[in-house]
């Protein structure tokens, strides 16, 4: 009978955790790093916290402690361990194949890199909206570009007088890396 580990404890985790348990052909649901509210739902999920999100050394030795193989799921589901490639560390440390859902450490730069999404929308003539990458040593440079569009207001220390009109060009600010939404100003 298959198992499932799960990797991550955020709702996306929990919500998956409730689907596998409802499989009658699933027996285990293992969570590494999961939250409290998953380990109170069924006596099927068994949490691991003793093992850290980003202890790739201790999960690869907990799968093959427990004998997981390709029959098994591993679902990793928080964007840290994939961003810092965890697929890739579980398929080339492991001796034997393992059935991994998550992405590669290359892969997930759709997510983790703002100027790498972009440049493979554009690549990809995927319609996005215009953009402009600036370097944290370079707010004179993005305070010019943002200008193009508004005038200065010398009443305000020389900043783009910003219009609250509906017709205004809009911009967003995003830092890039994993921010989980956070780190995002709109103008």
């Amino acid at each position: 009978m298959p198992r499932v580990l799960i990797i991550g404890g955020g709702g996306r985790e929990h919500a998956l955790a409730h689907k596998f348990i409802e499989d009658e052909n699933i027996t285990i649901v293992h969570i590494i790093c999961g939250n409290y509210g998953m380990y109170l739902t069924h006596s099927k999920i068994i949490p691991h916290t003793n093992i850290g999100i980003l202890e790739f050394r201790n999960i690869l030795n907990f799968c093959q402690l427990h004998n997981f193989s390709y029959e098994d799921l591993i679902i990793i589901g928080s964007e840290v361990p994939l961003a810092e490639g965890i697929v890739n560390y579980l398929e080339t440390g492991s001796n034997y194949t393992l059935s991994i859902f998550g992405p590669h450490m290359y892969n997930t730069q759709l997510e983790s890199s703002k100027v790498f999404a972009k440049s493979a929308m554009n690549y990809f003539d995927i319609p996005t909206a215009s953009y402009e990458v600036f370097h944290s040593k370079e707010l004179t440079r993005a305070l010019d570009y943002i200008t193009k569009y508004y005038p200065h207001n010398t009443s305000n220390n020389n900043l783009p007088n910003l219009p609250n009109s509906p017709n205004s060009p809009k911009f967003v600010i995003k830092l890039s890396g994993l921010h989980e939404g956070k780190w995002e100003y709109n103008i």
